[in-house]
């Protein structure tokens, strides 16, 4: 779940989670908490594919992920399912009030599938065809990892909250590579190392949006026009770092510039001392 409150026709809510409202992405990873998929979930509006209509959400979101991983004709498919545990069908497990912390409980069907329940900080229900009580140390392996450090930035527009929990995704996959190919590295130096290597030594130098030989050719054609709409001046954010919106613009350059009694940039900016 990426964490959002603001309005949004993707905003989930789910009461039994840590995170209650926000976006909810379906991920498929492996054991060490790699992303290799992910898919946004839209809500119940969602467009379906005529191929995947007549399956369940669960299963429709699987078939979605590894459409072009699995081929199941003729293949063993292994399957790891999270469930609640008022789920209809399922076995009598061992109560709550009398499991201590990091025990668990299971029962084996005849065709091979476990049920499990593990007790921690809060229960874990789940069913597989493969895995045992081990899998409880991975499942939310990558979750954490993205929390852990999170590029947390409040914000009401959707998709900049979307934006900030894909950069984490990214973050952790090139951290678990880097793992791999150099070894050991705590999360934090390794986002930091990242951090650093992305922002510029020196600032560079802003540059006028027109050049030089376009502003000084046939300065006597260069005239100043009143528009309806305010725009930036190029000379004042420029040279003076200042945000002034005037309506006057050249019309041979394009640019806003200022033009009256108490501020004229157009005369400046045409002239041949208005250095880059």
């Amino acid at each position: 779940m990426i964490v959002f409150k603001g309005r949004s026709s993707m905003k989930q809510y789910n009461p039994m989670k840590p995170i209650k409202r926000g976006y909810k992405i379906w991920c498929m990873s492996d054991q060490n908490g790699y992303i290799k998929k992910f898919k946004i979930y839209q809500g119940k509006d969602e467009q379906v594919s005529d191929e995947f209509k007549h399956f369940g959400l669960g299963e429709r979101i699987v078939l979605q992920m590894s459409k072009k991983k699995l081929k199941l004709e003729g293949c063993l498919a292994y399957g790891l399912w999270l469930f609640r545990p008022n789920c209809k069908g399922l076995p009598k497990l061992a109560d709550d009030t009398k499991s201590k912390r990091r025990t668990y409980d299971y029962r084996i069907s005849d065709l091979g599938i476990s049920v499990f329940k593990w007790k921690d900080t809060k229960t874990v229900h789940f069913a597989s065809n493969y895995h045992g009580s081990e899998v409880t140390t991975v499942l939310h392996h990558a979750d954490q990892l993205r929390m852990s450090y999170g590029v947390d930035r409040k914000s009401k527009k959707w998709w900049r909250r979307l934006f900030f929990g894909i950069l984490d995704i990214m973050f952790i996959n090139a951290f678990l590579i880097y793992k791999e190919l150099h070894g050991k590295i705590p999360l934090l130096v390794f986002r930091r190392q990242v951090v650093r290597g992305l922002l510029s030594e020196k600032e560079k130098r802003k540059q006028l949006s027109v050049s030089k030989d376009a502003r000084l050719h046939n300065r006597g054609i260069h005239w100043p026009k009143f528009t309806k709409s305010r725009g930036r001046c190029e000379l004042c954010s420029f040279k003076y770092q200042l945000q002034s919106r005037p309506f006057s613009k050249c019309l041979t350059c394009n640019v806003f510039l200022c033009y009256n009694d108490k501020k004229n940039c157009f005369a400046e900016y045409h002239d041949i001392n208005c250095n880059e």
